[in-house]
């Protein structure tokens, strides 16, 4: 495709397509990820964050798909925060400690269940947890309809060159 206007409006206004194109991608993945997320994980709906830029130094349009920080997590009301990369990636086996212990060897602090009232002590070895790949399996969901989605924002553009293409040029440009 060749535009024969490339006026700063004309540039602005293909910026934005692309932009808008590339949001709508990642809004897709970030939909089609919610699916797929189990039930019980209501703060993976709530963490997950979608957005899209023009570089300025390529003009690239990038669309990006990821999980708030723990702090913003937090301002929004989720109190209990379990990083979401944990699901996506797995983690291995890993010793967790608690937090302090008095000198006379009564804890202070312990690993407990609160609701049950069962104590767990100092320390648990957690035998680690299978990946969840949620974000990379909505991505390729999305992969094969990107381009569709992308075209459709950019099909404006397509239409007003097509239209700019077929005004005869009578030759004379004076304003």
């Amino acid at each position: 495709m060749t535009f024969v206007d490339t006026s700063p409006e004309v540039i602005k206004q293909m910026r934005n397509a692309a932009r808008r194109g590339c949001r709508k991608i990642a809004k897709e993945i970030v939909q089609q990820t919610i699916e797929t997320a189990p039930n019980n994980r209501g703060y993976i709906r709530k963490s997950l964050k979608y957005g899209a830029y023009i570089s300025s130094h390529t003009g690239q349009a990038s669309g990006t798909v990821g999980y708030l920080k723990k702090s913003k997590l937090k301002e929004k009301g989720i109190k209990f925060v379990l990083n979401p990369s944990w699901l996506e990636f797995g983690t291995k086996s890993h010793s967790i400690k608690s937090g302090s212990f008095s000198k006379n060897g009564i804890s202070k602090k312990a690993l407990a269940n609160r609701t049950s009232n069962i104590v767990f002590g100092k320390s648990i070895v957690h035998p680690g947890s299978k990946p969840i790949p949620m974000l990379k399996e909505a991505g390729k969901r999305v992969s094969p309809n990107a381009q569709s989605i992308a075209e459709s924002e950019l099909k404006v553009l397509s239409e007003i060159n097509d239209r700019l293409n077929s005004i005869p040029d009578d030759g004379n440009d004076e304003i």
